[in-house]
Protein backbone atom coordinates (compact mmCIF):
# COMPACT_ATOMS: atom_id res chain seq x y z
CA UNK A 1 0.00 0.00 0.00
CA UNK A 2 3.00 2.37 0.53
CA UNK A 3 4.03 2.15 -3.00
CA UNK A 4 0.85 2.84 -3.98
CA UNK A 5 0.69 5.87 -2.31
CA UNK A 6 4.05 6.88 -2.90
CA UNK A 7 2.92 6.52 -6.64
CA UNK A 8 0.28 8.95 -6.38
CA UNK A 9 2.30 11.57 -4.88
CA UNK A 10 4.70 11.39 -7.77
CA UNK A 11 1.84 11.85 -9.98
CA UNK A 12 0.56 14.89 -7.83
CA UNK A 13 3.77 16.32 -8.39
CA UNK A 14 3.44 15.50 -12.09
CA UNK A 15 -0.06 17.69 -12.43
CA UNK A 16 1.56 20.24 -10.30
CA UNK A 17 4.45 20.50 -13.01
CA UNK A 18 2.60 20.62 -15.54
CA UNK A 19 -0.07 23.64 -14.25
CA UNK A 20 3.14 25.71 -13.40
CA UNK A 21 4.55 24.92 -16.28
CA UNK A 22 1.33 26.26 -18.30
CA UNK A 23 0.91 29.19 -15.50
CA UNK A 24 4.46 30.33 -16.96
CA UNK A 25 3.73 30.49 -20.09
CA UNK A 26 0.11 32.14 -19.59
CA UNK A 27 1.24 34.93 -17.37
CA UNK A 28 4.76 35.54 -19.43
CA UNK A 29 3.26 38.86 -21.35
CA UNK A 30 1.10 40.20 -19.00
CA UNK A 31 3.73 40.39 -16.35
CA UNK A 32 6.31 41.72 -18.41
CA UNK A 33 4.37 44.48 -19.23
CA UNK A 34 3.74 44.84 -15.80
CA UNK A 35 7.37 45.26 -14.87
CA UNK A 36 7.83 46.93 -18.27
CA UNK A 37 5.08 49.63 -16.66
CA UNK A 38 6.78 49.63 -13.15
CA UNK A 39 10.13 50.43 -14.65
CA UNK A 40 8.71 53.30 -16.24
CA UNK A 41 7.29 54.64 -13.92
CA UNK A 42 9.50 54.17 -11.22
CA UNK A 43 12.47 54.96 -13.17
CA UNK A 44 14.18 51.87 -12.81
CA UNK A 45 17.52 51.40 -14.59
CA UNK A 46 16.26 48.96 -18.17
CA UNK A 47 18.32 46.06 -16.89
CA UNK A 48 15.94 45.15 -14.71
CA UNK A 49 13.47 44.32 -17.81
CA UNK A 50 16.23 42.26 -19.07
CA UNK A 51 16.47 40.40 -15.74
CA UNK A 52 13.34 39.43 -15.26
CA UNK A 53 12.83 38.34 -18.89
CA UNK A 54 15.79 36.14 -19.00
CA UNK A 55 14.98 34.81 -15.36
CA UNK A 56 11.41 34.05 -16.76
CA UNK A 57 12.85 31.97 -19.44
CA UNK A 58 15.15 30.51 -17.51
CA UNK A 59 12.37 29.57 -15.35
CA UNK A 60 10.63 28.24 -18.31
CA UNK A 61 13.10 26.19 -19.83
CA UNK A 62 13.60 24.54 -16.06
CA UNK A 63 9.53 23.87 -15.92
CA UNK A 64 9.68 22.42 -18.94
CA UNK A 65 12.46 20.27 -18.89
CA UNK A 66 11.30 18.81 -15.69
CA UNK A 67 7.43 18.51 -17.19
CA UNK A 68 9.28 16.32 -20.25
CA UNK A 69 11.86 13.99 -18.62
CA UNK A 70 9.08 13.44 -16.05
CA UNK A 71 10.68 9.73 -15.11
CA UNK A 72 8.39 6.62 -15.26
CA UNK A 73 8.39 4.18 -12.08
CA UNK A 74 9.40 1.09 -13.30
CA UNK A 75 12.02 1.83 -16.50
CA UNK A 76 12.97 5.59 -15.25
CA UNK A 77 13.49 6.51 -18.85
CA UNK A 78 11.02 9.39 -19.69
CA UNK A 79 7.54 8.51 -19.64
CA UNK A 80 6.36 10.93 -22.21
CA UNK A 81 8.94 9.97 -24.94
CA UNK A 82 9.17 11.78 -28.00
CA UNK A 83 4.78 12.27 -27.18
CA UNK A 84 3.55 15.88 -26.66
CA UNK A 85 0.55 14.83 -24.25
CA UNK A 86 0.66 12.86 -21.21
CA UNK A 87 0.01 9.23 -22.68
CA UNK A 88 -1.86 6.28 -20.68
CA UNK A 89 1.27 3.87 -21.10
CA UNK A 90 4.80 4.71 -20.80
CA UNK A 91 6.67 5.15 -24.26
CA UNK A 92 9.64 2.51 -23.43
CA UNK A 93 8.32 -0.40 -21.06
CA UNK A 94 4.30 0.32 -21.33
CA UNK A 95 3.34 0.36 -17.53
CA UNK A 96 0.26 2.16 -17.11
CA UNK A 97 0.36 5.53 -15.23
Amino acid sequence: MGIVHEHSIDWNSYKRHRILLLCLLVFFIPLTRLVGYLEGRLNLPSAVMALFVVGWILFIFWAGGRFALWPCKNCGKSFRGMSPLLPEHCAHCGSLR
